[in-house]
């Protein structure tokens, strides 16, 4: 079920050498005590009940008494970043963001309200990817209206994608849809995101009844 693209290919040592470079820089400046909480979960997955959305939290942490962004014990996402530099649109794009307003989005009814608690907001840790690594740390409440919106698109996104998956499962070359190749609900949450090729929709080889379609 790997899509092909990535099972051809590795990443180039320069971008593995990069990551690595960005990941030390991220580590030794937040051990200076720049960052006091007390980690809940790390990579924790979670759907969002309503519409099978799902999210990845890459952590999700308790304020300690002192944290710069949150008050002491408040329960918060931690979202790490990469940018090129530390743009306006870098610090200030945030608000807008499919992936953020997903995980906002999720929060409650995936249950990890009752698990962790009453979310406070989201933390996005930004690092840069200069010679010189810039770091910001921004502070996204829990409480957007932008969230209700996004749900709207993903629920108008569902709803479109609906009709031309139950069409194309009646065609003969439906076993190509039984991994959900095309047109599934993760599918939806990807576009919604802002993804280039949505998950399994790589740009590979098609079958020949897609190819030829108009």
């Amino acid at each position: 079920g790997s899509c092909p693209c990535v099972m051809r290919t590795r990443p180039a040592m320069t971008i593995i050498l990069e990551a690595e470079r960005l990941f030390d820089a991220y580590c030794e400046f937040y051990g200076r005590g720049e960052e006091d909480v007390t980690p809940l979960a790390i990579e924790w997955y979670a759907t969002h009940a309503p519409t099978g959305y799902t999210v990845r939290y890459d952590a999700i942490v308790k304020a300690g008494a002192n944290d710069k962004l949150f008050p002491k014990d408040a329960v918060y996402i931690v979202e790490r970043k990469s940018a090129r530099w530390m743009s306006p649109k870098t610090t200030e794009s945030w608000w807008l963001d499919g992936q953020v307003l997903g995980q906002l989005m999720t929060w409650k009814s995936s249950g990890c309200e009752k698990l962790f608690g009453p979310l406070a907001g989201l933390a996005v840790d930004v690092v840069t990817k200069e010679k010189v690594s810039k770091f910001r740390r921004i502070r996204i409440p829990a409480d957007l209206p932008t969230v209700k919106a996004h749900e709207k698109t993903i629920r108008w996104v569902q709803s479109q994608i609906a009709p031309w998956r139950a069409l194309l499962r009646e065609l003969p070359e439906a076993r190509f849809l039984e991994r959900g190749a095309l047109l599934s609900d993760a599918s939806a949450s990807s576009m919604v995101r802002g993804d280039r090729y949505p998950r399994g929709n790589c740009p590979s080889p098609r079958p020949a009844f897609l190819r030829s379609a108009r």
